[in-house]
């Protein structure tokens, strides 16, 4: 993948006729901004969904806080409004649920306790354990069931990790010692001969590790 910065183009599947939601189902996919001027006409009639009730959730999402909407000027006729998604990350949820909540809770719970810090990395083995793959010969192979999760990393010089899309971001900017946790995944993953020291956010969604086999 290159370094090309990127949009997003909204594709709706419409509520069937059993569905209690009011809202269509929205997939994102990845493209590139030159094909968005021609994304909000393509996909009402590539999802078979007449205009005016795309247009109506459009307007329920941005009123939500999910989109933002800018107006297309310079062409013939009314200006056309084009939809986007807000910055960072958007949840979805119908009935709404709030997982972050619940683990940022945790974590400020274990923080206060005696041996906090250490059950919270410890939890973070036991969930790298549950899910790491047998036979691994690399950090980048070790870290896939996190990638496959949505994740990314990027290894560096001197055994140091970056994570350039860290699923645990919003609740580590609140409850850093998540970061920890993440820390513990690690482990779990590359093996309990490995220590892996957290070294702090990078970016709005980012964070970084060094990773070292001690002796």
């Amino acid at each position: 993948m290159g370094s090309t910065s990127r949009a997003w183009r909204l594709t709706w599947n419409a509520p069937s006729a059993r569905s209690e939601t009011s809202l269509a189902e929205i997939s994102c996919f990845a493209f590139t901004p030159s094909e968005n001027r021609e994304a909000s006409r393509r996909w009402p009639g590539a999802a078979d969904i007449h205009r005016s009730v795309a247009f109506d959730h459009l307007e329920r999402l941005v009123a939500l806080g999910y989109l933002e909407v800018e107006r297309r000027r310079g062409l013939p006729g009314k200006p056309a409004k084009i939809y986007r998604l807000t910055a960072g990350p958007v949840q979805i949820s119908h009935p709404m649920r709030r997982y972050d909540v619940v683990a940022e809770a945790f974590a400020r719970f274990l923080e206060s306790t005696v041996d906090g810090t250490r059950a919270i990395r410890e939890a973070g083995r036991a969930l790298g354990k549950s899910i790491v793959r047998p036979e691994t010969s690399s950090m980048p192979a070790a870290l896939e069931p996190l990638t496959d999760m949505g994740a990314d990393y990027e290894a560096g010089p001197g055994g140091n990790v970056e994570c350039t899309n860290c699923l645990f971001a919003e609740v580590c900017r609140r409850a850093p010692s998540v970061c920890i946790f993440h820390a513990g995944v690690i482990e779990g993953l590359t093996g309990m001969s490995t220590e892996v020291e957290p070294l702090g956010f990078r970016g709005e969604g980012g964070c970084a590790y060094r990773v070292w086999a001690p002796a």
